[in-house]
């Protein structure tokens, strides 16, 4: 709730200081808000006839706004009403810098005016701009519930394009997708084959495929179509083809995640492998310098201790994998009771999911798993053979995950 100083409130000498980061959408939404489209100010702009040697900076008037910011919610505050402001410009801010936005009241004159000196300085005490306002204040109290403000969504997906430009550079991969009879799956594996990324061979039924490509208007007569009779037999022949060597990844189309994890996973004839297999979702988030990468939300459900190594450490090669040099793993644990029954302790006192946001090069774990890792210790301590302690021991000593210095 925004509360506002009236006239008789102020007092000279008084001083409000709001800290701001700098993120690309706010250069996004003051491209758009304001009009002003210079490339100097995008990320991402790509333009003839200047080189572009430091990145993007924010507009100037983009940080005149913040001070508009305070004084409109902070001193005064709701009511108050702009009659003139000075300003002078000094250092660029670039997106990530953290912004101090300070207003100090000089002085109180006639018809409920106030004199404030206004500046923007970067949180390590770069002076970015500086002048002086004059404010008409309010002179009854106002509170305004800024939740009540209609939200903005930007809708943009750079993180996506880069991969998709950078994989579009290597040779297109032989890729079974598992039933695309719907428009999105369908059109998914189209889009793919188009930018250049797969060879799709296509297992499913065919009629439903092809009515498919009907209603979207595809041409799939280019693409190789294995006939099947249902959902888990088009399972069956993409990962058959994985062993023939026909393909060397496997895409998902209309079917539940189930039937095709059946064949993925099966002893004979699957895809296993030494490591567990995981789940990883990649979003392409507005404002942040990578794209984000939680784990394990689909498959693992109350994962031991290995599993979550292994779940851990497929995070981080999906991270590297895209071009994520810099990693930061962060593990959000949902506390259970702990008992004698169904699993071993370390099992019962995480959650089922493990989070992970793989950002940093230095990996580092919340105090979360170093705590469960040596209560599990101590708990099996009298049972000095117990393959979880020795497995509790690898991972305290960061042997598993290459990690040396987080205890």
């Amino acid at each position: 709730m925004a509360t506002n100083r009236t006239y008789d409130q102020i007092q000279v000498g008084d001083s409000v200081t709001r800290s701001r980061i700098c993120t690309a959408n706010d250069l996004y939404v003051f491209a758009h808000a304001s009009g002003n489209i210079n490339p100097l100010h995008l990320p991402n702009a790509q333009w003839e006839g200047i080189e572009k040697k430091d990145g993007p900076s924010a507009p100037f008037m983009w940080g005149a706004t913040l001070i508009s910011a305070v004084v409109g919610n902070y001193l005064p505050g709701p009511g108050c009403v702009y009659r003139d402001q000075t300003l002078s410009f000094h250092n660029k801010v670039k997106v990530d810098q953290v912004l101090d936005v300070t207003v100090t009241v000089l002085e109180k004159l006639p018809n409920n005016i106030i004199r404030l000196a206004t500046s923007v300085k970067v949180d390590d005490g770069t002076l970015v701009a500086e002048g002086e306002a004059q404010v008409e204040a309010p002179t009854k109290s106002i509170s305004y519930d800024a939740e009540e403000l209609p939200g903005l969504l930007m809708k943009r997906h750079q993180h996506f394009d880069r991969l998709v430009a950078t994989a579009s550079q290597l040779p297109a991969i032989p890729t079974s997708v598992v039933c695309p009879d719907d428009a999105n799956s369908l059109g998914g594996a189209v889009m793919a084959a188009q930018a250049g990324l797969i060879i799709p061979i296509l297992c499913g039924p065919e009629k439903r495929i092809q009515a498919a490509a009907d209603k979207i208007g595809a041409d799939i007569s280019g693409y190789e179509l294995i006939d099947t009779p249902d959902e888990g037999s088009a399972a069956a022949k993409a990962v058959a083809l994985v062993h023939e060597g026909r393909v060397r990844s496997v895409m998902k189309g209309h079917l539940h995640t189930d039937d095709l994890l059946r064949h993925v996973v099966k002893r004979e004839g699957g895809l296993r492998t030494k490591r567990r297999l995981s789940h990883a979702f990649v979003m392409d988030v507005p404002g942040r310098e990578t794209p984000l990468i939680v784990s394990d939300a689909a498959i693992n459900i109350a994962p031991d201790l290995m599993a979550k190594v292994d779940i851990t450490q497929n995070a981080i090669d999906v991270a590297r994998s895209i071009g994520i040099q810099l990693q930061k793993l962060v593990s959000c644990p949902l506390w259970k009771p702990l008992t004698r029954r169904s699993h071993p302790p370390s099992t019962q006192l995480c959650c089922p999911r493990w989070l992970t946001v793989v950002r940093s090069k230095a990996v580092s774990l919340t105090a979360h798993w170093q705590w469960i890792t040596r209560l599990t210790l101590k708990l099996l301590a009298p049972k000095a053979s117990s393959p979880l302690l020795l497995a509790a021991q690898k991972c305290l000593s960061c042997q598993t995950l290459k990690l040396a210095t987080w205890l």
